[in-house]
């Protein structure tokens, strides 16, 4: 699908930036980290990196992951926000950092 000027907006503009960011990490190796929506909700649950939107997440997120790790931190919190810390019913029973979060509305 070819987008028109006027149909490239910023909201797919950002939405393109981070597939290129997560392709980079899955393919090539490279240490970046792409907020989708699950990484939102599991850095502001579990207050590793709060912000309003995806880009605040994602500098905070680049601050405080070490070097060796942000190749495979990507895939790990899309993972847990995935099966794990779900948007509405997280399985805070079977987390393995529940004692570490301070998500208020905890289930299970």
């Amino acid at each position: 699908m070819i987008l028109s000027k006027n149909e490239f907006t910023q909201p797919s503009a950002s939405r393109l930036k981070q597939s290129c960011k997560s392709l980079r990490s899955l393919y090539f190796g490279w240490p970046t980290i792409a907020v989708d929506t699950h990484i939102f909700r599991v850095s502001n649950r579990t207050k590793l990196a709060m912000g309003k939107d995806v880009v605040a997440v994602e500098q905070k997120l680049e601050k405080v992951i070490p070097k060796e790790f942000k190749v495979d931190v990507h895939h790990w919190l899309i993972l847990h926000g995935r099966y794990v810390c779900t948007a509405r019913k997280p399985k805070c029973g079977s987390c393995i950092i529940e004692d570490l979060c301070e998500f208020k509305e905890k289930t299970e």
